[in-house]
């Protein structure tokens, strides 16, 4: 009866039978990969990913989608630095406080003017990449060493990088506003039947601002942890991180529609895109290859998306 449930589960949850299998298949054909080292190495490395992946997830669910969250991020990874130079207080402070004014652009543009998502994230992504650009002078920023900054990464949890934790309270959170929140089920609604769900009450515009806003807050927050880390902000960081984040909602059953999915699923499509990452690069696959695995992978993640989405509508 266990055993039956537990196929069932999987059967229900294709995702996770692909992480196992892809766990497999590399610990056999890489003895260095399946080791604790090389898993802390992946959940470290998808860390970034992940947490933004839990805001998309939100977005998507609405029936919208951010293309604007790479150049977002790498804003905030300035901004976070340059701060930084006044307080850890504002370092914090004002990647989270600039992030939410940014969701909130992106929701009311969408909302007021009745523009699709993409295009207007589109538009934001190269105004966010100009603001970047012209903040940080062309180039990187390094921090101030020696100050309590670098402990935001620093800080550990029974021997792992706090941080490592962060996407898995921010995947928690953003399930539980979904499944337990009027403002989740409004989203699932809006994501089904946009209009349908404005005549049950729910107002679509505040929603979809409140979506964004929540995204731009996770995009802080990896922001955040990534410049405590490296100690400088890149103008190009996050370059290319929209796809990866993409990817990985995709592959976690988010639909591209919207009113499908939710974020713990889309996290293990972080997982899977982990893993892939880290044996290409065990393999010692070039970076130009990763870039179209992940190519691949986005245009596999979109057919099986278009084609579920028709199979629930026949």
């Amino acid at each position: 009866m266990i055993k039956n449930n537990a196929i069932k589960g999987l059967g229900s949850h294709p995702q996770i039978l692909i992480l196992i299998v892809l766990i497999i298949v590399l610990s056999i054909a890489l003895p260095s990969f399946f080791s604790g080292a090389n898993f802390l190495n992946i959940v470290k490395n998808m860390s970034t990913v992940a947490i933004i992946t839990s805001g998309v997830a939100v977005v998507m669910i609405g029936g919208n989608l951010d293309l604007s969250i790479g150049s977002m991020f790498s804003l905030l990874c300035v901004v976070g630095i340059l701060s930084q130079h006044t307080s850890t207080f504002m370092a914090i402070l004002m990647p989270i406080a600039v992030a939410l004014l940014l969701g909130f652009l992106n929701g009311v543009l969408i909302y007021k003017f009745k523009i699709s998502s993409i295009i207007v994230t589109l538009g934001t992504m190269a105004i966010f990449q100009g603001l970047t650009l012209i903040v940080s002078e062309s180039s990187s920023v390094p921090a101030i060493p020696g100050t309590s900054y670098e402990s935001i990464a620093g800080l550990r949890f029974i021997n792992v990088p706090a941080y490592v934790f962060t996407f898995i309270i921010l995947a928690a959170v953003c399930e539980i506003i979904l499944r337990k929140t009027k403002f989740g089920r409004g989203l699932y609604y809006m994501g089904v039947n946009r209009e349908a769900s404005m005549i049950a009450g729910h107002n679509g515009g505040v929603y979809t601002i409140i979506s964004y806003m929540l995204c731009g807050t996770t995009v802080a927050i990896a922001a955040i942890i990534q410049s405590s880390r490296l100690l400088t902000a890149n103008p190009i960081v996050g370059t290319g991180l929209e796809i990866e984040v993409l990817t990985a909602a995709l592959i976690g059953g988010i639909s591209l529609l919207g009113g499908k999915g939710n974020v713990v699923q889309a996290i293990v499509g972080a997982m899977i895109l982990a893993v892939i990452i880290n044996g290409l690069n065990l393999f010692g696959a070039p970076f130009e290859v990763q870039n179209i695995v992940k190519g691949a992978l986005i245009l596999t993640a979109i057919i099986l998306n278009a084609r579920a989405s028709k199979h629930d509508e026949i």
